[in-house]
């Protein structure tokens, strides 16, 4: 199994990826954007929203990438998402029937960011779901994993609510003496996605100097020349999600650099391709790279549904020009 899609299943993401992306038909017509463009990213999700039938994580993947642009316009989008979320809550939660925190700590973050309160959504408190038989380490979920940690450690500061201690030292202990955090299949391997996560955690906790700039060095050190991360699975997803916790941090110059990459990835029906130079879009491809686009994380994106009005104007237009052949 791809590294990037074994951590969304475990997750429940990643995102979070679970957080899976549905690849989209095959395009007819290719170009590549001049820049990476915000506006065209958001309209390929909202016009292809996964089904009711596909389950709560590819809704939470969509929703979150709506989100982070900010738009009222993508309401009606979101709306239909969070009717899908509400319906699929009770199966995302207890797959098994036996309780995943993380996939409490993920969707207690999507329903934070659409202004929705995640003490009552679908009459649970996700909060609290988080904690609930928490074991003395703190670990949160059946194994060892630094994503689902920084899940729980994101949520619990979006919510304002206590954060246990031994949550944090879980994650801490997590993270390799080269300052990555990754996965452990027979040995300790770095990964984009989990270092990005563990970046927002350390910064969602606060006062952890040391720990954080030993997973941004690591970032630093792991970015190729063209502004990308390695993956095997998917690039655009570790870009966009550590291009997007390194602007959060401070790292401007190696964000632009990764946005810049972005642009020659989109392709011309405003998707992603999950593949390097692929040629068809993917979902979670879409949403990760629209946090790098848009400059927001899991900590901080927020588009308040109950402030958009019931009926918005149609999608927006994309202003940027193209650089390609059309087919």
């Amino acid at each position: 199994m791809f590294p990037s899609l074994r951590r969304w299943l475990a997750a429940g993401s990643a995102v979070a990826i679970a957080l899976i992306g549905l690849a989209a038909a095959p395009l007819t017509a290719e170009a590549v954007p001049s820049t990476a463009d915000a506006t065209k990213a958001a309209n390929y999700l909202a016009k292809n929203l996964p089904s009711a039938s596909a389950g709560a994580a590819p809704a939470i993947t969509a929703a979150l990438g709506l989100a982070s642009t900010g738009d009222c316009t993508y309401s009606p989008a979101l709306r239909t998402l969070v009717r899908q979320l509400e319906k699929g809550a009770k199966a995302y939660l207890y797959p098994n029937k036996k309780l995943n925190p993380a996939r409490a700590a993920n969707l207690a973050i999507t329903v934070k960011a659409l202004g929705l309160n995640p003490r009552t959504f679908a009459g649970r408190d996700l909060i609290s779901l988080i904690t609930k038989s928490l074991p003395k380490d703190g670990r949160i979920g059946s194994a060892d994993s630094a994503f689902s940690q920084s899940l729980a450690l994101i949520a619990l500061d979006r919510a304002e609510a206590t954060t246990p201690v031994t949550v944090l030292t879980k994650l801490l202990s997590l993270q390799d003496d080269s300052g990555a955090f990754g996965y452990d299949m027979g040995g300790f391997t770095a990964d984009p996605d989990t270092t990005a996560l563990g970046i927002l955690g350390l910064a969602a906790v606060g006062n952890l100097d040391p720990q954080q700039d030993s997973a941004v060095g690591w970032a630093l050190d792991a970015q190729l020349a063209d502004g990308s991360w390695p993956n095997d699975y998917s690039p655009v997803d570790s870009t966009g999600l550590l291009g997007s916790a390194l602007a959060k941090v401070g790292k401007t110059a190696e964000a632009a650099a990764a946005k810049g990459w972005l642009g020659s990835q989109q392709l011309a029906d405003g998707g992603f391709p999950s593949n390097r130079d692929g040629a068809t879009s993917n979902l979670t491809a879409t949403a990760d790279a629209l946090w790098l686009i848009t400059g927001k994380t899991l900590s901080d994106v927020s588009l308040n549904l109950s402030k958009c009005p019931k009926d918005p104007p149609a999608l927006p237009k994309a202003t940027n020009s193209c650089t390609g052949v059309w087919v």
